[in-house]
């Protein structure tokens, strides 16, 4: 039997200080080499790694290929709404659709493979979703790389930070149904 493991952290974590001492602190000099680390040891106990760490440059994407079975890296919505003042990309530039399609397309030229997806519940309409898998499905004729495609309910939760999406198994049953 194989077992993956993922290895997952939020965007742009390197640019953190904290995280930058403490991985010096442990002798990694960036973010990428503790996860190629991490994935090395998950390797060497039979675990087949996967990686879910924002937008990965495309360099380090080649730097960590080697050591992972797929990329997590959802789409979440190709509406650049999303992005606007009390929306739930607003604090979040990593998650703007052309940034996110541009890592995919990276993924995509560099054969690794991708499990990605849209968010529903978040404010976007019937056609933004839809336009969204359209955009997927063209990615995966262009490259080949996209595995699997997920489709998350999740609602919006306010605070200090502004409005982000957070998972909601219950979501907006209505708009699930008629996503897929």
């Amino acid at each position: 039997a194989c077992y993956n493991v993922s290895f997952k952290s939020g965007e742009n974590v390197d640019q953190d200080l904290r995280v930058e001492l403490a991985l010096r602190k442990y002798g990694f000099a960036s973010f990428t080499d503790y996860l190629i680390a991490a994935c090395r040891m998950a390797i060497a106990d039979g675990l087949l790694p996967a990686v879910n760490v924002g937008g990965l440059k495309r360099t380090d994407m080649k730097k960590v290929k080697p050591y992972i079975s797929y990329l997590e890296y959802p789409l979440e919505s190709i509406s650049p709404r999303m992005a606007k003042k009390g929306m739930p990309h607003q604090i979040c530039a990593g998650k703007r659709p052309e940034v996110r399609i541009r890592v995919l397309r990276q993924a995509g030229q560099l054969r690794i493979p991708v499990t990605t997806g849209i968010l529903v519940g978040m404010g976007e309409t019937r056609k933004e979703r839809y336009q969204a898998l359209e955009m997927l499905l063209q990615l995966h004729r262009r490259y080949g790389n996209i595995q699997e495609v997920f489709v998350r309910p999740c609602r919006t939760v306010s605070s200090a930070e502004g409005v982000t999406p957070r998972a909601d198994p219950a979501g907006d049953a209505s708009a699930m149904v008629d996503t897929v």
